[in-house]
This record gives C-alpha cells, sequence and structure tokens, in this order.
C-alpha cells in the first residue's frame, strides 16, 4: 500500500549529519512515510551509511545511487520518479525534522488535501568549528487553509520571510507535480524558488502551519551561499523577475507586492556590490562603478526601486544611496560590508538576520 507521504533526501557527502538527519526522520511520531534517499555519487561514507539504514528498514527507507554526479536538482528529480506517496517533501542530508512534522502534516492533508501545506522553518546558524551559535525561527503569523486568491496574497508575505524559497518547508500533492510536469531545474543556486514559483503558478489552495519544524542549517563560514558564485546576480534578479512576473499573471502588482520585491532586488544588488570587491569576480573600482550605474538603466531599478523601503538598517542605508544614485557612496558602503562578513560572519550574520 502507498504510503501517504515520501520524503525525498539528496545525499552527497554529508556523512558526518547523516545519521541525525535520518534519525530525526525516523523517530517521526507518523509513520506512514517512505523516505528516499538519492545518493549522488558521494565519495565519502555517505552511501554506506544510507545502505545501512535502507537494509536496517525495508519497506521504509529506500536508496538509489545515481551514476554520475548531477546536483541535488538532478537527485530529487530521480527521486521523484519512484516516489508514490500522495504527497511529497524534501529534507537536506545535514538538517533535521522535529518529531511532530510529518503527523501535523498528516492532519491537514487528510482532512482538507491541499495543494501544498507549508510549514516555517528554524534557522540554525553554525560557525566552521561546528558549533551552534543561534538560532531564529521564522514562521507565518496565519494559520489555517487558504483558497487561491488568499494564497496569492500570501505568497509574497512568504516571500519577504524567505519562506517562499524552500521546499523544504512544504509538502505537495505528488499527482499534481506529475501532472503538470513540474521538475527541479538545474541552478547553481534558486532552484528551489524557481520550482515553487511553476508549482504555485495555478494552485488552488494550501494550508499554512505557523509552526517551524524544519531545522536549516547554515554553516556560515563554508556554506554553498557563502562561496563565490560568478553569476550570483543574474540568478538572483531572474528570480525577482519571475515573481515579479508570476503577480503580474495574477494581476496582483500592488504597491504592497512591489514595496516587498523593491527590498529584495536592492538588497541583492548590494550583496552583489560587496562580493564583487572578491579578488576572485577579478573587478577593479571601475568594473564595480560600471556595474552599478548599468542598473540604473535596468527594468527593474525602473520598476522596483523607489519601492524599496526595508526595515532593516543594514540594507537601509544602502537603498537610501541606491535611489539617490550615489555611486561612490554606494561601492564604499558595499565594501565596508565586505570587509565586515569576511572578518567577523557569525556576528554579520546576526546582524543582518536582526539589523
Amino acid at each position: 500500500m502507498a504510503p501517504l507521504i515520501s520524503l525525498i533526501m539528496p545525499v552527497y557527502n554529508t556523512e558526518k549529519y547523516l545519521k541525525e538527519a535520518v534519525d530525526s526522520v525516523l523517530a517521526q511520531t507518523f509513520q506512514d512515510f517512505e523516505l528516499i534517499m538519492a545518493d549522488d555519487c558521494s565519495t565519502d561514507g555517505s552511501a554506506a551509511t544510507a545502505d545501512r539504514y535502507a537494509e536496517d528498514h525495508p519497506g521504509k527507507i529506500r536508496v538509489i545511487h545515481l551514476e554520475k554526479n548531477g546536483g541535488p536538482s538532478n537527485a530529487r528529480n530521480r527521486a521523484l520518479e519512484i516516489a508514490c506517496g500522495r504527497y511529497v517533501g524534501f529534507m537536506d542530508s545535514d538538517d533535521t525534522i522535529e518529531k511532530d512534522m510529518l503527523e501535523r502534516a498528516a492532519s491537514c492533508i487528510t482532512e482538507h488535501a491541499p495543494d501544498a501545506v507549508i510549514f516555517g522553518m528554524t534557522e540554525r546558524y553554525y560557525a566552521q568549528d561546528g558549533s551552534l551559535k543561534y538560532t531564529k525561527k521564522i514562521v507565518m503569523p496565519c494559520n489555517g487553509l487558504l483558497d487561491r486568491e488568499g494564497l496569492r496574497r500570501s505568497m509574497i508575505q512568504l516571500e519577504e520571510r524567505t519562506l517562499y524559497g524552500y521546499t523544504c518547508n512544504k509538502f505537495y500533492r505528488l499527482d499534481r507535480i506529475k501532472k503538470c510536469g513540474i521538475k527541479y531545474e538545474k541552478l547553481r543556486l534558486l532552484e528551489d524558488t524557481v520550482f515553487n514559483i511553476e508549482y504555485f503558478n495555478d494552485a488552488e489552495n494550501a494550508y499554512i502551519v505557523s509552526y517551524a519544524p524544519y531545522n536549516y542549517a547554515r554553516r556560515i563560514e563554508n556554506s554553498v551561499t557563502s562561496q563565490f558564485v560568478p553569476e550570483y546576480y543574474e540568478l538572483h534578479t531572474m528570480k525577482v523577475r519571475r515573481i515579479y512576473g508570476q503577480y503580474e499573471y495574477w494581476n496582483m502588482c500592488t504597491p504592497e507586492v512591489k514595496r516587498i520585491l523593491g527590498n529584495i532586488y536592492v538588497r541583492y544588488t548590494l550583496s552583489a556590490l560587496q562580493r564583487n570587491c572578491d579578488r576572485r569576480a577579478a573587478m577593479k573600482h571601475k568594473d564595480r562603478k560600471a556595474f552599478l550605474k548599468e542598473q540604473y538603466g535596468s527594468v527593474l531599478y525602473a520598476d522596483l526601486a523607489e519601492s524599496c523601503r526595508p526595515g532593516n538598517r543594514l540594507i537601509g542605508i544602502f537603498a537610501a544611496l541606491y535611489r539617490k544614485k550615489l555611486t561612490g557612496l554606494s561601492l564604499m558602503y558595499a565594501r565596508a560590508v565586505y570587509i565586515a562578513k569576511n572578518r567577523l560572519p557569525v556576528l554579520f550574520a546576526r546582524f543582518k538576520q536582526n539589523g
């Protein structure tokens, strides 16, 4: 008999975290689930660990070993092909979930059968030595079933709280994913966001749970998002354009939507500028200046920069400079942010979240 929930976990070289992740799944108070672990050609002991769990829990845990390393998007897509639950969720192999997460999801599913169940999440910030520095819970204030209009109004609030851009805090109807042919795109970043934009574009409803049972590990000094990614700005502005386009499709581009997207767009511009200070960007001051001036002529700048009114002081200072096209001061500020982030990464991450 098919389980109610399939939980998909791509695995690549996370041996030191994998046992804790899988144990948190096995400890669930709701047990009508399957866990599919997709080993993406790990070179450490992750594959062997996954196989031992499958041997010890037949019928509960399945492992697939991919022929070649293709990244987490490919691993998730391959696991989706064999998933057989009514709903599917995704989990990273270095994260954990609270023991009642699946039970709460199942309750929403059996009572309402929504297109999605959406949770909050707890971000756990770790230093390079593995010590937990602080945690932050992110939840939506509302709790309950949203119809199509309510869901569309709420999506921008989810994005403002960073909850839209994850798939690990959501459960999806597997039949809808397969019927619509929705797959993960192979991107260096933001593959979750693109998946969600496609899934929710014509979704009829969703159940919001104001609870944060997913523990998302942010390893501050060596995470993917802290590494140098040459296409960082192009990918993130693509995300803003797609969400903006989604709200245009819904005919819901209200001032509030533009304010939130403006805040996000300006934040990404600051992040790109400080990343351009990295020597791996091979950009001189004149190049960063030209980059910034180029943004003044972009569609996103014209549509969203004036709408930006961030509550965060770190972004707010830059936003005031950027809106006035004060190029020199904007570049100086980005340089200061770059220095602070690299010299005091833990304190910077805390200030960025709470500032």
